[in-house]
């Protein structure tokens, strides 16, 4: 009687084991290597992430700048126009003294 007519599975082919662990060998190499690749695209992710913070960061502190700047133009313009009122009244002043 043999394995065909006893109910049992055939004895597997020891060219198909060695297929099987050159395959599985292969498919651990390539998971391991997809791994590495995640973690790289993952610390670049990180960087990327902590870059655009700090760019965010001082975006907001030029933005801050420029309204400070805005608001000194406005003063240093109301200061020369009251400046050039005084002159004008000063040289009205003076302009009654010239002999």
């Amino acid at each position: 009687m043999g394995w065909a007519t006893s109910g049992s599975q055939p004895p597997p082919n020891p060219c198909f084991i060695v297929q099987a662990s050159e395959s599985m060998v292969q498919i651990g190499t390539a998971a391991s290597t997809v791994c590495e690749a995640v973690g790289d695209i993952s610390a670049a992710l990180q960087e990327q992430r902590a870059a655009s913070i700090e760019l965010a960061k001082n975006v907001e502190i030029i933005a801050q700048m420029a309204e400070e700047n805005a608001t000194v133009v406005s003063t240093v313009s109301s200061t020369a126009h009251q400046l050039v009122q005084v002159s004008d009244q000063l040289r009205t002043g003076v302009a009654r003294f010239i002999v």
